[in-house]
């Protein structure tokens, strides 16, 4: 999913996501805004939204790795309520360097948890978000 600002059409992100190979039901999801561009909840936005359709597509548990040096991201995760179950050191090779990594795992009954703390207030209001579409529950 390509994450555009609404206001001017830009490209400020994407959100993405696969079957973990030789893990059915789990899905990795990648998320990357440019936090230069973006304006402040854009990413919670997408996340969730984006999250919400991988669970209604049949995904059982959503795996993430973040960079440790990512901050907006981890700082997203925090305030959600999401904690890192693995601390990988040096686990990553960008630009020049070894970086550690955080993973971080969401089963359907923490997302819908967080769902009912954020939903409300995400597009759409108290209805599923219109752009991905699909009244399924969760």
């Amino acid at each position: 999913m390509l994450i555009r600002d609404l206001k001017t059409a830009d490209a400020i992100g994407i959100v993405e996501n696969s079957q973990m190979a030789g893990y059915p039901g789990v899905a990795v999801v990648l998320i990357f805004v440019d936090q230069s561009r973006a304006r402040p909840g854009i990413a919670m936005e997408a996340f969730a939204m984006y999250l919400r359709h991988v669970f209604e597509s049949g995904a059982q548990v959503v795996h993430l790795e973040v960079l440790e040096s990512n901050e907006p991201v981890l700082r997203m995760l925090r305030r959600i309520g999401v904690s890192p179950q693995v601390h990988m050191r040096e686990h990553l090779y960008v630009a020049g360097r070894f970086h550690d990594v955080l993973v971080f795992g969401i089963d359907r009954a923490q997302f819908k948890e967080i769902w009912g703390r954020y939903g409300a207030i995400l597009p759409g209001g108290k209805r599923p978000p219109a752009a991905l579409g699909g009244s399924r529950p969760v």
